[in-house]
């Protein structure tokens, strides 16, 4: 059942990249798995099982003679993106340029095209629109990994543009109106995203400072902190703060995702330290109650 669940796997794999006839896909599959041994009559019978079990039609084009993803539907590019999201979940041991959280997938139509540039070394184009901007934007990239957060996914990237000096940014998947696989290669990266990240809290990496945080946590709040940790650097002191509240410290880069965490938890938690960011929160806090009070 495995193997033929690994079949299946790689005909919508492959369709999704390019229309091909039956003895490409073949060859595809030959050169995948030389145990795979495709007819004609064994693939119309797994065409038939990938509409059956992923709502996914495969048509073939008479003149062409190739073999396409039916996409014309709101359906069908549901039920592709259903798909996707499920390699995506259960993808994150097999590839380690691919970071993995406890939420849902939003985004999924150019992940199997973007896993192969990353895995290829291909350049990719993309059409994009940033949150704040009115139009669209063309973006050279180097694709290097996809990590989730609050449940959006983002692609990881160098921008290959002169002004961005190959800086490394985070595009969100559902942001992306267009990707285009090109012939472009790149050298073979090591990339780490593990390392990448580990000393922020969300997807932005900021040049904000790195330092110590000391919060004061309500006793309450620290039992959710305890499941579910701000960084992995974070230490609770039990019992150390005012009035039976706790302590927790970590070291982190400050950036807004981090500033707006801490402003999520409201009264649950104060800033001690640093003077700076504390005084950020509290300039903040003022401004929220001003709207109030109007």
């Amino acid at each position: 059942m495995k193997k033929k669940e690994h079949r299946l796997d790689l005909i919508i794999n492959i369709l999704q990249l390019n229309n091909l006839s039956f003895e490409n896909i073949a060859k595809y599959l030959k050169e995948k798995d030389s145990k795979i041994k495709t007819t004609q009559r064994t693939f119309q019978r797994d065409i038939k099982e990938i509409g059956q079990k992923y709502k996914i039609k495969i048509k073939i084009n008479r003149k062409d003679g190739v073999y396409y993803i039916v996409r014309n539907t709101k359906e069908t590019e549901q039920a592709i993106s259903k798909y996707n999201l499920s390699i995506l979940q259960n993808s994150s041991r097999k590839y380690n340029f691919i970071k993995k959280e406890k939420h849902n997938l939003q985004g999924t139509i150019f992940i199997p095209k973007i896993i192969f540039a990353i895995k290829n070394n291909n350049i990719i184009k993309i059409n994009y629109k940033e949150n704040w901007k009115i139009e669209r934007e063309d973006f050279d990239l180097e694709p290097l990994a996809f990590k989730e957060f609050k449940t959006r996914w983002y692609l990881i990237a160098k921008d290959r543009r002169e002004d961005a000096e190959k800086q490394i940014k985070n595009f969100e998947l559902s942001r992306i109106k267009t990707v285009e696989l090109t012939e472009q290669k790149i050298e073979e990266h090591n990339f780490d995203i593990e390392q990448h990240f580990n000393k922020y809290f969300g997807i932005r990496t900021d040049n904000d400072p790195y330092e110590e945080v000391i919060l004061s946590v309500e006793p309450t709040h620290t039992k959710y902190l305890r499941a579910v940790p701000l960084h992995s650097s974070q230490q609770i002191l039990e019992g150390e703060g005012e009035n039976g509240d706790n302590i927790i410290k970590l070291k982190v880069h400050i950036t807004f995702d981090f500033r707006q965490e801490i402003l999520s938890a409201g009264w649950r938690i104060e800033v001690i330290k640093p003077e700076r960011f504390r005084n950020e929160m509290k300039n903040e806090l003022i401004m929220m109650l001003g709207y109030y009070q109007k």
